[in-house]
């Protein structure tokens, strides 16, 4: 049975997933977290990311819609297409990303028991580094700038309609696309959602399961576009 760590070596941060040891007197009111509980709980912070992203643009652009369209305008539903109601729509997606992350946080640290960067465990891995992924990053970006050409659809998706509607929006977009928005996806997929599941699922059966799930949140926002899916 291996030695407990002394105080000069210090405990080793546990990853997201791994059960804490059984203390030899049990605190009360501290519980046991389960597997299958890490998986719920990921499970709940995707679906609370998609309710946040489905509801919090909403709720931004409202107010300057009852404020500026009144009857039949309302009715035809012709703020669809008002560059400021679609910016402000994309304004509303930054606090949902800033909640989201909080969560995440949340569940990974258990309430700033752990550290979070180092209990997500993200690195590469040996033979695969920074210079393989981003020659795989680019190769890719290609292959799906090609299927999108060749077997999408001719319609513009919403991403694109977005881009097209003014410069506020469009710059507010790149923000996201860059900053706020591949973190969230890739901490909440990859790095609570993936690794709660692998350790119920196994490794195979996570990959397609948060593949899908990743694919089934993008479908309405790429529909026109087969190739983009």
């Amino acid at each position: 049975m291996p030695a407990a760590p002394t105080e000069e070596q210090g405990e080793r941060p546990l990853e997201f997933g791994e059960l804490s040891p059984m203390p030899a007197v049990p605190v009360q009111g501290e519980m046991r977290t389960t597997a299958r509980g890490e998986a719920l709980l990921a499970l709940g912070l995707w679906l609370l990311s998609i309710m946040l992203i489905v509801m919090l643009p909403n709720l931004v652009a409202l107010p300057y819609v009852f404020s500026h369209y009144k009857g039949a305008e309302l009715a035809q539903q012709k703020w669809l297409t008002d560059p400021k109601v679609l910016l402000l729509s994309v304004i509303g997606i930054i606090p949902a990303h800033l909640i989201t992350f909080f969560a995440a946080w949340v569940i990974v640290t258990r309430w700033r028991r752990r550290p979070f960067w180092r209990t997500l465990n993200w690195s590469f891995s040996p033979g695969f580094g920074f210079t393989a992924c981003a020659v795989l990053a680019i190769a890719l970006y290609f292959a799906g700038a090609l299927l999108a050409k060749f077997i999408g659809g001719g319609a513009p998706t919403d991403i694109e309609m977005l881009i097209d509607s003014s410069t506020a929006t469009r710059i507010t977009l790149a923000v996201l696309a860059v900053a706020t928005g591949p973190l969230v996806e890739e901490i909440v997929y990859r790095g609570v959602l993936y690794t709660a599941l692998e350790k119920t699922l196994g490794l195979w059966w996570s990959v397609v399961l948060v593949s899908f799930l990743f694919m089934f949140v993008h479908v309405f926002q790429y529909r026109n576009n087969v190739g983009v899916i």
